[in-house]
């Protein structure tokens, strides 16, 4: 009887995890472009975290929030340290790295955080 019931717990097992996608995204093909730039974006801003926190939210009063600036905003900004127009060491080595579509795609990401409340 309790092999019985093994078995069959294995079977309930089996069958769960494999409704269960893990929370994978959807396939690419599926996603608007703007909904990949998101996932991008997101994907990207793990390497902002450290001084802009997470969702663009900073801990560090000295480290300006991104969370809820418009597209506009943060395309402009990442383009002029990425040329040198803007001159801050730190943002100068990262924005020389992305390319117009990571720019972008932080730019979709940061803008659909929610902002931060006043402090």
């Amino acid at each position: 009887m309790q092999r019985l019931l093994n078995k069959v717990g294995g079977i309930v097992l089996v069958v769960l995890l494999a409704g269960c996608d893990g929370g994978s995204p959807p396939a690419e093909e599926a996603l608007s472009e703007e909904e990949r730039l998101l996932q991008l974006g997101q994907r990207r801003s793990r390497s902002c975290m450290g001084c802009h926190g997470p969702g663009g939210v900073s801990r560090v009063a000295s480290y300006p929030d991104l969370a809820g600036l418009s597209k506009e905003t943060l395309v402009t900004e990442l383009k002029a340290f990425r040329s040198g127009e803007r001159n801050d060491p730190m943002m100068v080595s990262v924005a020389r790295n992305l390319d117009d579509e990571a720019i972008r795609a932080l730019a979709i990401y940061y803008a659909a955080q929610p902002a931060p409340e006043p402090r």
